[in-house]
């Protein structure tokens, strides 16, 4: 992996990102890196508690609910932050010896516009795609109590993605793959999980990766294995026998 990876990107759907007020679209950036780094940090943390629940590292604590325990909090928030590279500050308080270890992302976004998007306004349920009205339930709800909603749909984008410094090269590929799982299995702003905001991946530079989406989860899913593997002594955690299901989202 270069210091440098180039994704072009192309939408698939409308996307509904906000502006400074949320019913405006952003005419200069369309896509902000907030919205990129918000599902990016999502999935890397999803992904890394995968592993651990995997590996029977991930239990949470029981007390009427289910919860992430303390000590699976600062693992997922190291392994994250530090060896991935998203950035890290000491969940376990501030401590003079710890200090050195917190630090900021070591990767800048930058996203630029190749193919300026339509921007259209809604003010009901339905929205024309590709020529077509199509009603959206989720856009229904969005538009309760708003005059109007604008959307923008058919832009081509850029993302460069420079890593500034290294600590861990393998993290760092990690975290790169979770940013292009993120971005092909989520979508950004408002109903990304209900399939607006998705955006396909037409072409990488300045990595080498699988073609086929199966052997990419295949080979994600098995340099997570081994970054966390790398990392497990210095965490307190203890291999427990797997009963429920994980304590967040994995």
């Amino acid at each position: 992996m270069n210091n440098k990876v180039i994704l072009t990107l192309k939408q698939s759907t409308p996307a509904f990102v906000g502006y400074y007020e949320p019913e405006l679209v952003d005419r200069r950036y369309y896509i902000r890196p907030s919205s990129i780094k918000g599902i990016w940090r999502w999935f890397s943390r999803a992904l890394i508690s995968g592993v651990l629940y995997d590996l029977g590292y991930l239990r949470g604590t029981t007390n009427e609910l289910v919860r992430v325990a303390k000590h699976e909090i600062y693992a997922i928030s190291y392994l994250v932050g530090k060896v991935m590279g998203l950035g890290y500050v000491d969940t376990k308080g501030v401590r003079i010896e710890n200090l050195s270890e917190n630090e900021a992302s070591r990767f800048v976004i930058k996203i630029d516009v190749i193919k300026k998007p339509r921007v259209s306004r809604t003010k009901s349920s339905s929205i024309i795609i590709r020529g077509k009205y199509i009603r959206l339930q989720r856009l229904g709800l969005l538009t309760l109590d708003r005059k109007f909603l604008e959307y923008f749909e058919n832009g081509l984008f850029r993302l460069n993605l420079m890593k500034v410094r290294s600590y861990d090269k393998e993290g760092e590929e990690l975290a790169v793959r979770s940013l292009l799982l993120s971005l092909a299995l989520m979508g950004v702003g408002k109903g990304s999980r209900r399939g607006l905001g998705s955006l396909d991946i037409i072409e990488v530079r300045g990595m080498r990766i699988e073609h086929d989406l199966y052997k990419f989860l295949e080979s994600t899913y098995e340099l997570a294995k081994k970054v966390v593997n790398k990392y497990l002594k210095k965490f307190e955690l203890k291999p427990n026998k797997l009963a429920n299901l994980p304590p967040l989202p994995s």
